[in-house]
């Protein structure tokens, strides 16, 4: 009988620890993911229950989250190195200022993962101050470079490359700070705003440092090539065109590629001008294409139903030997072939601060001997139909762009 009593409290205690074991967890998940000022509706609500649930990011002892507020050096700094699966490197320093403060720990391991680099940070970290959007670009652009020979590759590769925000036109970005906003923007870590602008020193609220942190731990996962956006910014910045990254066209003669043609006078039918390319940036404006250039913001803000023929937007120098000029005329004067000089409509050149060629209206005129330098546009068949795809200089230097068999 005893026994028996002894047998049944024991499984009451059992069923009771099971049932209080489910409690705590559903009471668990409820707080991970029932924050009292991240609503249903909240833009960021799937992220930010996502990087709490992975223990990336914590709530606040009331029950909130406070999306919108700052986050600051030692908070993301804490939240890279949780995120990131670098592996930890000894002897790369430590910045001052942070002795017995809370992150002093994850900010030591950020740096030894090569998220941050010490130099930067010579005078202090500062970990309370507020990170600012390139900053947020730099560490985790580093990162990826740590971890993969490509990333540093593709930091090397965009130097020198087109940016398409508006900061690099208009003014707010230096040309150091040009491959860390490429690899962020090329690899979707980052987007621009809906103005064009990048905001560099532009501070993220916690939702969006929730969201970054999640694009991140999807991008260290892949190859710097996987991501066409990017392949289009190094190929600009090492050859002045993203033609093959873009496009299914290749250089038709081996060993020949657009650089062989940048800065030399374009072979013309009528001697109106004197014309040299530095860089053809190709898009498809078909309303309907599966992929879209990383450059389109920046040159056009009208689709159109173009199916058969791509978009080049040629940057140039012109020097006119003629009064008035104009785009017309510019562009009866080419070859028979890649045909250059036409304008560009639209808001969205105005909007990035670009110097282009127009159509309607006295600036598509140019300046008697006056060298100039503008974005103008052309245009070449999406198949191999036609001879459109060449450009020739004075010289006999050529670029000649077919679709390989294989590709078809």
């Amino acid at each position: 009988m005893i026994e028996m009593v002894v047998k049944r409290f024991i499984y009451t205690m059992i069923a009771v620890l099971l049932v209080c074991t489910g409690m705590m967890g559903t009471t668990k998940i409820a707080l991970a993911s029932g924050f009292s000022d991240v609503p249903a509706s909240f833009w960021a609500k799937e992220a930010i229950d996502s990087a709490v649930a992975k223990g990336y990011f914590k709530g606040l002892p009331d029950g909130t989250f406070k999306p919108k507020n700052s986050v600051s050096r030692a908070e993301f700094a804490a939240l890279m190195a949780r995120v990131s699966d670098n592996a930890q490197i000894d002897g790369k320093g430590k910045v001052a200022d942070l002795k017995g403060h809370w992150s002093e720990q994850e900010v030591n391991m950020a740096i030894a993962k090569g998220i941050i680099d010490v130099k930067d940070y010579a005078t202090g970290f500062k970990p309370n101050a507020e990170i600012t959007r390139y900053e947020m670009s730099k560490w985790m652009t580093s990162a990826l470079a740590t971890k993969d020979a490509d990333y540093k590759k593709a930091l090397s590769d965009t130097k020198d490359t087109v940016i398409p925000i508006v900061e690099y036109y208009k003014g707010g970005i230096v040309k150091s700070q040009y491959p860390y906003v490429s690899v962020a923007l090329g690899t979707g870590l980052i987007s621009g705003y809906p103005d064009g602008k990048f905001g560099l020193q532009g501070k993220a609220t916690r939702a969006e440092a929730a969201t970054i942190l999640l694009r991140y731990e999807s991008v260290q996962k892949k190859k710097a090539t996987d991501f066409v956006g990017l392949n289009e910014l190094r190929e600009v910045g090492l050859t002045g065109t993203n033609v093959t990254s873009f496009t299914p066209f290749r250089y038709s003669k081996e060993g020949m590629s657009f650089t062989d043609i940048i800065g030399k006078t374009v072979k013309m039918r009528y001697d109106v001008a004197d014309i040299k390319v530095y860089r053809m940036i190709v898009m498809d404006r078909d309303k309907n294409a599966i992929s879209k250039s990383i450059y389109s913001p920046m040159f056009y803000d009208l689709e159109r139903d173009q199916t058969d023929r791509y978009t080049a937007m040629v940057e140039m120098t012109i020097k006119s030997k003629k009064d008035d000029l104009g785009a017309t005329m510019l562009m009866n004067a080419n070859s028979e072939y890649l045909a250059i000089g036409y304008g560009i409509s639209g808001n969205a050149p105005v909007k990035y601060g670009v110097e282009h060629m127009t159509n309607n209206n006295s600036n598509s005129y140019l300046i008697k001997d006056v060298e100039q330098r503008l974005w103008t546009s052309s245009s070449f068949s999406k198949d191999n139909s036609s001879h459109d795809a060449k450009l020739e200089t004075k010289d006999g230097s050529n670029i000649r762009l077919s679709i390989p068999s294989s590709s078809k």
